[in-house]
C-alpha cells in the first residue's frame, strides 16, 4: 500500500476497531494506524517489534484473572518496563 507521504507500507495485521499494523519497507520501522495515510510509530525495526512481542509472552498474563486495581497498574508497569528496555 502507498502512503500520502509516498512510503510502500505492507499491511501484516489488523487489531482492534479497525486498526492496522504496517511495516514501512524503506525505514524498516513497524506503524500502525486506521489507514496508511495515518500513521503512527510502533518500533523502530521489526527486530526490535519481535524482540517486545517474544518478552511480553513471557511474562504474560500480565496479572491473574481476579486481579484488582493494584495488580493491573502492577501488570502494567512490568509492561511498559520490557518495552523500555527494548
Amino acid at each position: 500500500m502507498d502512503s500520502a507521504s509516498g512510503r510502500n507500507l505492507i499491511r501484516f495485521g489488523i487489531f482492534g476497531l479497525g486498526s492496522s499494523m504496517y511495516f514501512d519497507e524503506a525505514s524498516r520501522e513497524v506503524l500502525y494506524g486506521r489507514n496508511p495515510q495515518d500513521v503512527e510509530l510502533v518500533n523502530t525495526s521489526l527486530s526490535a517489534f519481535t524482540q517486545c512481542v517474544v518478552r511480553l509472552g513471557e511474562i504474560f498474563p500480565f496479572y491473574d484473572e481476579e486481579a484488582d486495581v493494584d495488580e493491573w497498574e502492577a501488570g502494567a508497569q512490568r509492561v511498559e518496563d520490557v518495552i523500555r528496555e527494548v
